[in-house]
Protein backbone atom coordinates (compact mmCIF):
# COMPACT_ATOMS: atom_id res chain seq x y z
CA UNK A 1 0.00 0.00 0.00
CA UNK A 2 2.94 2.47 0.97
CA UNK A 3 3.90 2.00 -3.02
CA UNK A 4 0.56 3.27 -4.20
CA UNK A 5 0.31 6.04 -1.74
CA UNK A 6 3.43 7.53 -1.76
CA UNK A 7 5.32 6.46 -4.92
CA UNK A 8 3.47 5.22 -7.78
CA UNK A 9 -0.47 6.09 -7.96
CA UNK A 10 -0.39 4.67 -11.22
CA UNK A 11 -0.91 0.68 -9.54
CA UNK A 12 -3.47 1.58 -7.50
CA UNK A 13 -6.60 0.27 -8.83
CA UNK A 14 -4.63 -2.80 -9.44
CA UNK A 15 -3.18 -3.56 -6.12
CA UNK A 16 -6.63 -3.25 -4.80
CA UNK A 17 -7.99 -5.65 -6.95
CA UNK A 18 -5.57 -7.90 -5.63
CA UNK A 19 -6.00 -7.02 -2.37
CA UNK A 20 -9.66 -8.46 -2.59
CA UNK A 21 -7.90 -12.11 -2.98
CA UNK A 22 -5.46 -12.18 -0.18
CA UNK A 23 -7.53 -14.87 1.59
CA UNK A 24 -7.83 -17.12 -0.87
CA UNK A 25 -5.43 -16.35 -3.98
CA UNK A 26 -4.70 -18.57 -7.14
CA UNK A 27 -1.76 -18.88 -9.20
CA UNK A 28 -3.20 -16.30 -11.43
CA UNK A 29 -3.05 -13.43 -8.63
CA UNK A 30 0.48 -14.45 -7.88
CA UNK A 31 1.38 -13.93 -11.63
CA UNK A 32 -0.45 -10.33 -11.43
CA UNK A 33 1.07 -9.10 -8.00
CA UNK A 34 4.63 -10.53 -9.69
CA UNK A 35 4.08 -8.27 -13.24
CA UNK A 36 3.22 -5.28 -10.93
CA UNK A 37 6.59 -5.83 -9.73
CA UNK A 38 8.11 -5.68 -12.96
CA UNK A 39 6.64 -2.86 -13.80
CA UNK A 40 7.94 -1.06 -10.63
CA UNK A 41 11.00 -2.15 -11.54
CA UNK A 42 11.13 -1.25 -15.19
CA UNK A 43 9.55 2.01 -14.09
CA UNK A 44 11.71 3.33 -11.33
CA UNK A 45 13.92 6.42 -13.16
CA UNK A 46 10.66 7.92 -14.35
CA UNK A 47 9.93 10.84 -12.42
CA UNK A 48 6.16 13.03 -12.14
CA UNK A 49 7.30 16.73 -12.78
CA UNK A 50 5.06 19.93 -11.89
CA UNK A 51 5.91 23.21 -12.94
CA UNK A 52 5.58 25.55 -15.85
CA UNK A 53 5.84 28.95 -17.20
CA UNK A 54 2.19 29.53 -17.40
CA UNK A 55 -0.80 29.76 -15.13
CA UNK A 56 -1.03 25.67 -14.14
CA UNK A 57 -4.44 24.01 -14.95
CA UNK A 58 -6.64 21.80 -12.63
CA UNK A 59 -8.04 18.53 -14.28
CA UNK A 60 -10.15 15.78 -12.85
CA UNK A 61 -11.35 12.64 -14.14
CA UNK A 62 -13.40 10.19 -12.21
CA UNK A 63 -15.43 6.82 -13.10
CA UNK A 64 -17.45 4.36 -11.84
CA UNK A 65 -19.33 1.22 -12.27
CA UNK A 66 -22.11 -0.12 -10.17
CA UNK A 67 -21.66 -3.52 -9.46
CA UNK A 68 -19.79 -4.66 -12.31
CA UNK A 69 -17.41 -6.80 -10.76
CA UNK A 70 -17.87 -10.21 -11.66
CA UNK A 71 -16.44 -12.08 -8.42
CA UNK A 72 -17.98 -9.62 -5.73
CA UNK A 73 -20.72 -7.56 -7.64
CA UNK A 74 -18.93 -4.63 -5.66
CA UNK A 75 -19.29 -1.62 -7.07
CA UNK A 76 -15.50 0.02 -8.31
CA UNK A 77 -14.76 3.78 -8.86
CA UNK A 78 -11.70 6.02 -9.33
CA UNK A 79 -10.34 9.18 -9.72
CA UNK A 80 -7.16 11.49 -10.43
CA UNK A 81 -6.44 14.79 -10.32
CA UNK A 82 -4.00 16.20 -12.54
CA UNK A 83 -1.94 19.95 -12.48
CA UNK A 84 -0.88 20.62 -15.81
CA UNK A 85 0.55 17.27 -17.05
CA UNK A 86 1.52 15.71 -13.02
CA UNK A 87 -0.91 13.71 -11.54
CA UNK A 88 -1.48 14.70 -7.57
CA UNK A 89 -4.49 12.25 -6.63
Amino acid sequence: MYLTIATQPDITFVVSCLFSFLNHYIPKHWLAAVRILHYLKGSCSLALTLGCDHTPSLVSYSNSNYANCPDTSHSISGYCHLLEAGIIS
